[in-house]
């Protein structure tokens, strides 16, 4: 190796790793933001419906009662680092700073700044990891090119942030993206146990992951044999029986139905509001998440089916207008847009588009 090919490959190495560096930073600010912006610009701490006491103390209505994770690990944070004693040790700027953030929980009952703060940290945590986790899948995913990554990193806290400035959002929501985005994560690199293991805890954090079996059954379809298969499956229905069966009968006596329908409610709303001006809108987004489906990553496409039971719950239980529910795919889709934009650009300066990973 010549000189200059030593010096060029060594720049390439350093570059590359300044680039996962500089992504990293901006992970742990991105993750700031997306939390501060829920803590300042929602109803997450001011609804006093689902206040963070009444998840704590368990009085919380139903189906809300049911996603205990969250707030379990909202405790574990608050009593493992003493959090209020905590906040007391911190300089006094930083105690300011941190009050002003503690006065955006006006829910009743209401609750000290340290389980606020625990909120936040936890928040914190399930949204970087949530952030790590696309990065892994789109490097895996997309050649190994970390530039592309980056990308999916910022695209994804671009649309969460987006939908955060709506308004609306629970505490569980940042945790809905790492579960499934680390669903896909087992899925990707055939983790079959794992993914069953990863599968009940989302389905403590949300009920409403168990959807994604059908995920699991669509993408080893060809990848496992079919008894395997279909054994695996059982295993992940058995454990939804056990776990949601097991909060359901512990908060029965909770205020509040197990299954809120807003059907009729979703009818009037999409008759009057989706126009066909709406649809000329969404039909360009449409194609360009689902360009060039077929050569897609087979992981993608076989995950893709859950976007179908994921719309009906979304009409028959949703409320109109809550988009913020779409965190249940939004992973699935921002890797499927990551992959289409890569192919366009990459077909617009000449270059063959096969960055995009096919797992076999």
């Amino acid at each position: 190796m010549t000189s200059c090919a030593w010096c060029e490959e060594l720049a390439w190495r350093w570059g590359r790793r300044g680039l996962i560096v500089f992504t990293f930073l901006l992970a742990c600010f991105l993750s700031y933001k997306a939390v501060h912006n829920q803590i300042t610009e929602t109803s997450v701490l001011s609804e006093s419906r689902v206040s963070i006491a009444s998840y704590l103390d368990g009085t919380v209505s139903r189906p809300f009662a049911y996603r205990v994770l969250t707030p379990t690990l909202i405790r574990v944070v608050r009593d493992g680092l003493h959090m209020d004693s905590l906040i007391q040790s911190m300089p006094s700027f930083v105690q300011g700073k941190i009050s002003t953030i503690c006065q955006k929980a006006t829910a009743e009952p209401p609750v000290s700044c340290g389980t606020v703060m625990s909120f936040a940290a936890a928040s914190a945590l399930y949204f970087f990891c949530y952030l790590a986790v696309i990065w892994v899948l789109a490097m895996r995913m997309f050649g190994g090119n970390a530039v592309v990554a980056l990308g999916c990193i910022v695209l994804s806290y671009l649309t969460v942030n987006s939908l955060i400035l709506l308004r609306l959002s629970h505490i569980y929501d940042f945790g809905v993206l790492l579960f499934v985005s680390l669903l896909l994560l087992c899925l990707e690199y055939r983790r079959h146990a794992l993914f069953c293991v990863v599968l009940a805890l989302a389905c403590l954090n949300k009920e409403s992951a168990i959807i994604y079996i059908l995920a699991f059954a669509m993408v080893n379809l060809r990848r496992l044999p079919f008894r395997r298969n279909v054994t695996y499956c059982a295993v992940q229905v058995a454990s939804f029986v056990i776990v949601y069966g097991g909060v359901r009968f512990l908060f029965r006596n909770n205020p509040g139905q197990g299954l809120e329908l807003y059907l009729l409610p979703q009818i009037s709303f999409f008759t009057e509001k989706y126009t066909l001006a709406f649809v000329l809108w969404t039909l360009p987004l449409f194609a360009l998440v689902f360009y060039d489906f077929p050569r897609k990553n087979s992981t993608l496409q076989g995950a893709s089916i859950v976007l179908l039971p994921w719309l009906a719950l979304y009409i028959i239980g949703g409320v109109p207008r809550e988009i913020r529910v779409i965190f249940e795919v939004l992973p699935i889709l921002l890797l499927l847009t990551t992959g289409s934009v890569t192919k366009l650009v990459l077909r617009g300066v000449g270059e063959p588009p096969d960055s995009e990973q096919r797992a076999a």
